[in-house]
C-alpha cells in the first residue's frame, strides 16, 4: 500500500503505546507502520481490527481513522483526527466497499445534505461529506460529523430503568431534534436508544443528541426520495406498524412518534414494549399485540397517567397517535406535573403500598345465614382482588358472630400483593337467630389485628371460639333474603368469664388398715 503524504497532527505526534493495527509492530517516528503504511492506534483499538478494516487509514487525505465507535448493518462510525484542524471527529462510512451502489451513494449524500440543514443543538452537526479517491478507498462515501463524548442511551439502559423525570429530560431534547427534522420534511425512521447520545455541555448540563439519519425518508423540494417505497427498513423493536408492512405505507412524523414512545417505554420499564428472539416475532407483535402495562404499583396515579400517554402514542392506527413529537412530549410532561411526588424514582421503585396504620379497617356486614368460612372467604377474595384472610374470630355455629379481618395477600404465583384497595376489611356475619344475645365484638382488637396482620382472638359466646364449620347450618351456604336489611353487630359490654372451679382433692388413707 502506498502511503499518503499526511503530516501527523500534534495530537498524534507521540507514538508511545501505539501499534500498527494490522501487524502489531510499533510505528516509526512519523507514527506509521513502515511495512503497511498505517497510522498506529491504541492497543484497545487495534483489538477491533477484525470488524474495523479501515483502522489506521486516511480518508480524503485528511481524516485519520484511529478507533471504531460503532458498527451497524449499513455503516460504520470511526473516531478520527482531522489532520488539518487537529480536532477529534466522527467519520461515518458505508459498510462493504464492493456493495456500494449508486442508490447507496445517493442515500448517503441525501443524509449529509439533510443533516447539514438542521441547526438544533440536539442533532449531531455535520462538518463534511464526500467520496474518497484515496488509494484503496476509491469510491468510499463518507460523512464527517462532530465527535460527541459520552455514551448512547442503549448503554445507559443496560444498567437499569430511568425515573420519569429523567425520561422526560431526554424526551424533550430528542423531541426538539425530531420536531425540527419533521418541519424540514425529514422522517428519521430509526429512532432507538442506540441512536441517542448522552453527553454533557460545557456548562455542565446533561443533554441528548440524535444521530444516524441513514434511513431517513426525505421529502424536500428538488431532492426526490432516495429510499424505496414498500421496503421494510428500521429496527424491529422500534418500528411502527406501518413500517412493518411490505406494501406502501404512510410514513410521516407519527411514525417517529411511535418509535419515540417505544423508547420512552423502555426508559421507564428497562425493556422495549415488544421484544423477542426473532425479528419476525417482534414485527408481528408490533402489528397485532397491545402494548403491555408499565411496571410499578397499579394504583400509582403517576404510573397510570404515563401509561395512558405512552399507550396512546403506541396506537396501531397512526390517526389515533399525537400528531407531532412535540404533542407527545407535552402530554408526558403534563402527566408528571399532575403527580410530581414520585417522579424522581423509577416506577418499579415506588413503594408497593402505604403503611397499614394509616388506613382504618372497614366493616362489611353480611345479613342472614352463616356460610362456610372457606366459601365466604373465596367469594369476598374474588371480588376484592385476591384478599387473604389474616384473622378469624368466630362463635358457635348458628348463634354467634363470625368476624374475619381480610388483609392484602399475595397472588397464587407468589408475586407482589394487590394494593389497589389496600385498606383492611372487617367482615361481620350476623345469624338471624338470637342476634340480640350475641356477645360483643371488640372493635379495638379487630383494628389492631388489621393493622398488625395478626389473627384476631375475639371470643364470642361464653368466651369460646366456636367451630364455624360445625352444627346444622355450617355445612351449607345459604343466600340471605335480599328484602331484609343487613344486620349489624351490636356493641355491648364484654361479660366477664366465670372462673373454672378448682378440682376437688380428697384425702387418701395412708398405710395399711
Amino acid at each position: 500500500m502506498t502511503a499518503i503524504t499526511v503530516t501527523p497532527p500534534p495530537s498524534l505526534a507521540s507514538t508511545r503505546g501505539r501499534m500498527c493495527p494490522r501487524c502489531g509492530r510499533f510505528p516509526a517516528s512519523d507514527g506509521r507502520c513502515g511495512e503497511h503504511g498505517l497510522f498506529a492506534v491504541a492497543p484497545e483499538a487495534a483489538a477491533k481490527k477484525e470488524i474495523a478494516p479501515l483502522l489506521g487509514q486516511v480518508v480524503a487525505e485528511r481524516y485519520i481513522l484511529i478507533d471504531l465507535l460503532g458498527d451497524g448493518g449499513m455503516a460504520s462510525v470511526y473516531r478520527a483526527v482531522d489532520a488539518r484542524l487537529d480536532r477529534s471527529v466522527a467519520v461515518k462510512v458505508r459498510t462493504g466497499l464492493n456493495a456500494l451502489t449508486d442508490e447507496d451513494r445517493a442515500r448517503f449524500e441525501s443524509e449529509a445534505r439533510a443533516l447539514s440543514r438542521l441547526r438544533s443543538p440536539h442533532t449531531v452537526t455535520v462538518h463534511d461529506y464526500g467520496v474518497a479517491a484515496d488509494m484503496g478507498l476509491a469510491g468510499l462515501a463518507y460523512i464527517v460529523m462532530e465527535q460527541v463524548e459520552g455514551e448512547d442511551l442503549h448503554a445507559r439502559l443496560s444498567r437499569g430503568a430511568l425515573s420519569p423525570r429523567a425520561t422526560l429530560a431526554i424526551l424533550e431534547d430528542v423531541g426538539r431534534s425530531l420536531d425540527e427534522a419533521h418541519q424540514a420534511g425529514i422522517v428519521h425512521r430509526d429512532v432507538k436508544p442506540a441512536n441517542i447520545l448522552l453527553t454533557r455541555t460545557p456548562d455542565g448540563r446533561d443533554t441528548a443528541k440524535v444521530i444516524d439519519f441513514g434511513i431517513a425518508r426525505i421529502d424536500v423540494r428538488g431532492q426526490g426520495r432516495p429510499t424505496r417505497d414498500g421496503v421494510m427498513m428500521g429496527t424491529a423493536q422500534y418500528m411502527a406498524p406501518e413500517q412493518c408492512r411490505s406494501g406502501p405505507a404512510p410514513i410521516d412524523a407519527r411514525t417517529d412518534v411511535y418509535a419515540l414512545a417505544c423508547v420512552a417505554f423502555e426508559m421507564l420499564a428497562g425493556k422495549p414494549p415488544f421484544d423477542g428472539d426473532e425479528p419476525i416475532e417482534v414485527v408481528m407483535a408490533q402489528v397485532k399485540q397491545a402494548p403491555p402495562p408499565l411496571p410499578g404499583r397499579r394504583a400509582d396515579p403517576l404510573r397510570r397517567a404515563l401509561e395512558t400517554v405512552v399507550h396512546l402514542a403506541l396506537s396501531k392506527d397512526p390517526e389515533r397517535r399525537p400528531a407531532s413529537v412535540k404533542a407527545f412530549v407535552e402530554g408526558f410532561a403534563e402527566a408528571i406535573a399532575a403527580a410530581p411526588e414520585t417522579a424522581g424514582v423509577p416506577l418499579s421503585a415506588v413503594p408497593a403500598e402505604a403503611p397499614r396504620s394509616a388506613e382504618a379497617p372497614r366493616t362489611v356486614h353480611v345479613d342472614e345465614g352463616v356460610p362456610r368460612l372457606a366459601a365466604l372467604t373465596g367469594s369476598i377474595g374474588a371480588r376484592r382482588g385476591r384478599w387473604a384472610a389474616a384473622a378469624v374470630a368466630g362463635a358457635r355455629a348458628g348463634r354467634g358472630v363470625v368476624t374475619m379481618v381480610l388483609a392484602p395477600g399475595r397472588s397464587a404465583s407468589g408475586g407482589a400483593p394487590d394494593v389497589e384497595d389496600a385498606a383492611p376489611v372487617v367482615l361481620a356475619v350476623q345469624p338471624p337467630a338470637r342476634a340480640d344475645a350475641a356477645p360483643p365484638v371488640d372493635a379495638a382488637l379487630l383494628a389492631a389485628a388489621a393493622a398488625d396482620g395478626a389473627p384476631a382472638a375475639t371470643d364470642a359466646a361464653d368466651g369460646g371460639v366456636g367451630d364455624a364449620a360445625a352444627g346444622d347450618d355450617a355445612g351449607a351456604v345459604e343466600a340471605g333474603d335480599a328484602s331484609r336489611p343487613p344486620k349489624s353487630v351490636t356493641r355491648r359490654p364484654r361479660r366477664p368469664r366465670r372462673p373454672k372451679p378448682a378440682p376437688l382433692i380428697e384425702a387418701l388413707p395412708m398405710g395399711n388398715p
